[in-house]
């Protein structure tokens, strides 16, 4: 199960798993916000604890993240819940 904030209303919502189209868009906010951070993926897997390959499918969008590495995933890039779920619904 997948739980995450929605950026729309600000709850909990929980997920059997993401729908692929909402693994995309995590993906793109994910690059979106390293790039911003001016992190590389090593460098995000690395604080995230992951490999580097599991992190760039992260990114792909071809895996689903854990809880925790959701929440290690808002620290490294040290942003909010709403940034990382945006336009997911």
């Amino acid at each position: 199960m997948t739980c995450f904030v929605s950026a729309d209303s600000g709850t909990l919502r929980c997920l059997k798993s993401f729908a692929k189209s909402h693994l995309l868009t995590f993906g793109r906010n994910l690059a979106r916000l390293r790039e911003g951070a001016g992190l590389t993926q090593e460098k995000v897997a690395e604080q995230v604890d992951l490999s580097g390959r599991h992190y760039q499918k992260l990114e792909a969008g071809s895996v689903t993240p854990t809880f925790g590495v959701l929440i290690n995933l808002r620290r490294a890039l040290r942003c909010t819940w709403s940034d990382l779920f945006k336009s997911i619904e």
